[in-house]
């Protein structure tokens, strides 16, 4: 976190990555993110696959726990159902 010239660095456990290549991180930073992983308080999905695309994703179970939760799961139900495309993915039908 920055906050003009201050930087104060937050644990891993705060910025859960899910679906990282740990190969790709340093020695120090991979045991912290493997250590951390098992008590993150936020997943963060920061590549493509996303677990409402992918119900055998990592993180997946949690995901639609919570999605269960809100008063958007009819919605996002839906819209898995119908695949409907997002705003601006429309393709014209000639």
């Amino acid at each position: 976190m920055v906050c003009r010239e201050h930087t104060h660095y937050i644990d891993l456990e705060w910025n859960g990555l899910v679906s990282y290549n740990p190969d790709n991180l340093s020695l120090k930073y991979r045991k912290k993110a493997l250590a951390d992983k098992k008590k993150r308080k936020i997943i963060r999905w920061a590549g493509g696959a996303k677990p409402c695309q992918k119900p055998d994703h990592e993180g997946a179970v949690e995901w639609w726990d919570v999605a269960r939760q809100t008063p958007y799961y009819e919605q996002i139900l839906y819209t898995k159902h119908f695949a409907i495309p997002a705003r601006g993915n429309e393709q014209e039908n000639h």
